[in-house]
């Protein structure tokens, strides 16, 4: 850091502050608290917001002032983390409570790690850190007006509860999440924690570590824990009784009338906490609603009675299951005399003969929601990882091996093409189609997008590639929209019933041990889920896999293995800890800053490019930005100076003014797109456009479409690939006699034109055989052009066509779903 001291006293802190080190950690001889305070800040952030390591240094000066500033010591992170353990009380840790489930019978201890769920809601729910996009009350809606399902608050769920509150109650939108996951490399060990959030914070925040909370470790059972006969049933009985002491005081509270409780924005308010989701995938579902799973029982869904044998029927009825049905069933199994009579009417009700965690829930003597209402349909594991990896899975077999080589070949120039843009598609060497390496949700939802043209190019069976397509289109739908409304969900609704029986006729007989029947019935539940809770994205197990590595795998690999439940939930206590040290409105504030571009285009309706980053000559080329654009797009930039000088002749100034255009650009990396009245952009987020040689190492150049006129005149809508973004500078000077002196007086004026290089795409006839636009770049120079940045409508997604055959020109497809 060794420079000045930026203060206006500076001499009164220090006669001599030239050259001086103003770190923390190193200046330990300043006595005065606010002087080092005001150093810090002045001279680390250097105008860009405090970062987490910023924050804590911040901190162990404040520690250092308040306890034993002679005796604490922090040159390093680790020393700061070691400290940090040292000085964190038992009394200042909300503790895990430890409870022995262990019963007559069983050989070894059954140790559940847990705190209250009610715990957990309090924490999330007063954080100030919360505070941006939280939700306290649903969207009421005035009669006759059209529904938009978004957010949770936006559906039929929370108004149903809502109305059955007092004035001035709230809802605590409970969302819980349980999987076992491996803790080591080689799977080894195992971890089978339970996580909770809230519906009222935004999905954006349910990401950070302030949105989510570790509420349990569940116990892990291995073979020889229970007596030889009794393992599922112990099982079960375990699971169930674990949920029921972490649910046990929020049911209570419930139960009460609710607690009194501060929200992120400070307001007090009369919260009822109630179950708005439980995720997880379909054995994890049924282990919670305590149904047993599998074709082999009457009724596999733990949603619905349907039975097994109409579980692809679109006509037969659904029917949930209740509170009061389900328990006359599990009397009844327990009032079965003899083992096997007992595992008889377990599989004629598919039920476990053991009470579920999620009853119980009242309000005023009143069941508060429907439990079986709750376990919505987890998109990525019914979807991405469970019909279309049986449809791939079928492909694999019904295909040669010389068609899979191929369709390996051209997902690798895919890929090749677009390693700067949006697919993250899986590498040529890993064997998409011929090879048996496993691939993660996200690269299969890659992979979707160019599918149907993929295939149509190995002269698939057009069943096959309409199955495929359709299913393609389904998955678009229902998971990557933003918002959904009665005619969209209609829409879902007349492709699931098209889609299910394609499936079940194409894919069956390859794999008709395997097909996952359970989960393709699923999908008939996708629709009234989203009518119930809003998209899908605050209800799937997406964002829970990624806590999994933070909460859990990481404290895990840092504890010392002899007692890592105690070391996991010590670890998860202190970054709460810190995170609620650290949660105040200058965090909140700084985080708005990071993110101007976005809220100048929600609050002028009109795209906001980011701040200037550098500056380009665009008549020197031998600049070394230069040399970076060319190189991230070779050959795009020839057409830059002839498309500028095009664009300044286009411009209308005064008759006779002289206008002197700035040959020095000022370059953005992006700009934010607001959402327009009509939702055809993204919801109520604005998109984000790039245009940079370099992102995350590598380059990023957004395909979007443009406002414009065809040759006729006619408005229309054009899809272009964004080259550059620049400030475009022209000074004008106009001259006009002064009445009353008759001199000539001069006024200068200076514009600023926010502008776009872009090079745009051609939509050229022919039948159209899949969801995908044809396109070809336009010939020649009038293919590039300099576009206003107000006439930026949407980013678009362009999927490369790789034909075998020598063309022409390169070719395209148009994905007109947003991915």
């Amino acid at each position: 850091m060794n420079r000045p001291l930026p203060h206006p006293e500076a001499a009164q802190l220090n006669e001599d502050t030239t050259g001086y080190d103003f770190s923390p950690r190193a200046d330990t001889s300043l006595a005065d608290l606010d002087s080092r305070l005001y150093r810090f800040c002045k001279t680390a952030t250097g105008g860009a917001g405090l970062s987490r390591a910023d924050i804590k240094e911040l901190l162990s000066i404040v520690i250092q002032a308040i306890e034993a500033p002679g005796r604490v010591s922090l040159r390093s992170m680790a020393d700061f983390d070691r400290f940090e353990e040292e000085r964190t009380s038992e009394a200042d840790l909300e503790k895990f409570i430890v409870k022995n489930l262990r019963k007559g019978g069983d050989l070894k201890d059954v140790n559940l790690y847990y705190r209250s769920s009610m715990s957990c809601v309090r924490g999330l729910y007063q954080n100030p850190a919360n505070r941006e996009g939280f939700v306290a009350k649903p969207v009421e809606l005035p009669e006759g007006a059209k529904i938009i399902y978004k957010g949770p608050e936006t559906g039929s769920w929370w108004r149903e509860l809502q109305r059955k509150l007092p004035v001035g109650g709230s809802v605590a939108a409970v969302i819980m999440y349980s999987d076992e996951t491996t803790l080591t490399t080689d799977g080894g060990v195992c971890g089978w924690p339970v996580y909770i959030s809230l519906g009222n914070i935004s999905s954006g925040n349910r990401w950070r570590s302030h949105g989510h909370r570790l509420c349990a470790l569940l116990p892990e059972i291995d073979k020889q824990t229970f007596a030889k006969g009794e393992e599922s049933r112990r099982r079960h009985e375990v699971f169930q009784e674990s949920l029921s002491l972490i649910l046990e005081e929020q049911k209570k509270v419930l139960k009460a009338g609710g607690e009194y409780m501060i929200d992120p924005w400070g307001i007090k308010r009369w919260v009822h906490p109630a179950t708005y989701a439980y995720v997880g995938d379909y054995p994890e579902q049924c282990k919670v609603a305590g149904t047993k799973s599998g074709v082999s029982t009457a009724f596999p869904c733990p949603k619905c009675t349907v039975p097994n044998t109409e579980l692809s029927n679109m006509l037969h009825p659904i029917r949930y299951r209740t509170e009061v049905e389900q328990l006359g069933f599990v009397q009844e199994i327990l009032g079965t005399q003899g083992k096997t009579a007992r595992s008889d009417v377990e599989v004629k009700h598919s039920t476990h003969g053991v009470h579920c965690a999620l009853w119980g829930f009242e309000h005023n003597g009143e069941p508060f929601g429907n439990p079986y209402r709750s376990l919505m349909v987890d998109l990525m594991h019914m979807s991405s990882l469970g019909v279309y990896k049986h449809i791939l899975g079928c492909l694999k077999q019904r295909l040669s091996n010389e068609v899979l080589a191929k369709l390996d070949s051209d997902l690798a120039n895919v890929t090749a093409f677009s390693r700067q843009s949006f697919f993250r598609l899986p590498a040529h060497t890993d064997g998409y189609f011929s090879g048996n390496t496993t691939f993660h949700a996200f690269q299969h939802q890659a992979v979707m997008q160019v599918l149907p043209v993929l295939l149509m190019r190995q002269n698939v069976s057009l069943e096959i590639v309409n199955t495929v397509e359709l299913f393609c289109t389904w998955h678009a739908m229902a998971w990557h929209r933003t918002y959904h409304t009665e005619n969209t969900l209609r829409d879902l609704e007349k492709i699931t019933q098209k889609l299910v029986p394609l499936l079940v006729e194409n894919f069956k007989d390859e794999q008709s041990s395997e097909f996952n029947i359970p989960k393709i019935h699923a999908m008939l539940h996708v629709a009234d889920d989203i009518r119930r809770g809003g998209i899908p994205v605050h209800y799937c197990s997406d964002l829970y896999e990624h806590i999994h590595i933070a909460l859990v795998k990481r404290p895990y690999r840092a504890s010392n293995k002899r007692n890592a439940e105690a070391s996991i939930t010590r670890r998860c206590l202190i970054t709460e800890l810190i995170d609620s040290m650290t949660a105040t409105e200058d965090g909140v504030e700084d985080k708005e800053a990071r993110t101007v571009a976005m809220k100048q285009a929600l609050e002028s309706g009109s795209p906001a490019v980011t701040g200037r980053y550098m500056k380009l000559d665009y008549t020197e080329r031998r600049n070394t930005t230069w040399k970076a654009y060319a190189e991230a797009c070779p050959g795009e930039f020839r057409c830059l100076a002839d498309s500028i000088q095009a664009y300044q002749q286009q411009q209308q100034h005064p008759h006779g003014a002289r206008v002197k255009w700035e040959t020095v650009l000022d370059l953005h990396k992006g700009v934010a797109l607001p959402p327009d009245d009509d939702f055809t952009r993204y919801s109520k987020y604005p998109a984000y456009a790039r245009a940079a040689p370099t992102f995350h190492g590598r380059p990023w150049f957004s395909d979007v479409t443009i406002d414009g006129v065809d040759d006729n005149g006619d408005s229309t809508v054009w899809p272009a690939k964004l080259l550059l973004i620049f400030t475009l500078h022209r000074t004008v000077t106009t001259t006009r006699r002064d009445r009353n002196t008759g001199a000539d007086v001069s006024r200068e004026q200076h514009y600023a034109d926010q502008v776009a290089f872009v090079r745009y795409y051609r939509q050229f006839p022919g039948s159209r055989k899949t969801a995908l636009t044809p396109m070809q770049w336009w010939p020649g120079g009038r293919g590039y052009g300099i576009v206003s940045v107000e006439s930026l409508l949407r980013v678009i997604h362009v999927v490369p066509y790789e034909s075998r055959v020598p063309i022409a020109t390169e070719r395209f497809f148009w994905n007109e779903f947003k991915w």
